[in-house]
């Protein structure tokens, strides 16, 4: 599954919404807070032909969460997850936060989502043109 995370992370380009369309790609930037720990970083995004891959790279690059979100059902299925949240429990409620999140951001381009039982926020920014990293 590594393959699929480099492969989507070297095609990104620059777009400015979610991927409707076949071919498309976006880039948002990615917070998830836990009650005490967090994973910030980028997230990947192409839509292949009514599903849109995902996968969340943290700030080193390394996949963190990579994912499958099926546009029509609404459905989503996670492809890969780092090792500390592979919990049956804790990929339960991951799938079941991303897919409420993922209908946000069809409709609003960004998007935030929290899950107040357990005190779980996700924040979803589409990273503009001009954030390359670099600083002047």
């Amino acid at each position: 599954m590594a393959a699929f995370c480099i492969s989507v992370g070297l095609m990104a380009q620059n777009a400015r919404h979610f991927p409707q369309a076949d071919g498309e790609r976006a880039r948002y930037n990615v917070q998830i807070d836990f009650r005490k720990v967090y994973i910030s970083g980028i997230c990947m995004m192409l839509n292949d032909g009514g599903a849109v891959n995902c996968c969340v790279f943290n700030e080193f690059g390394v996949p963190a969460i990579s994912y499958t979100y099926n546009i029509a059902t609404g459905k989503l299925k996670i492809v890969s997850i780092i090792g500390k949240m592979n919990r049956w429990y804790i990929k339960k409620m991951i799938k079941r936060d991303l897919a409420q999140l993922m209908s946000v951001l069809q409709k609003d381009g960004d998007g935030e989502y929290t899950n107040s039982r357990v005190g779980v926020k996700y924040s979803f920014t589409i990273l503009n043109d001009t954030d390359n990293g670099t600083s002047e």
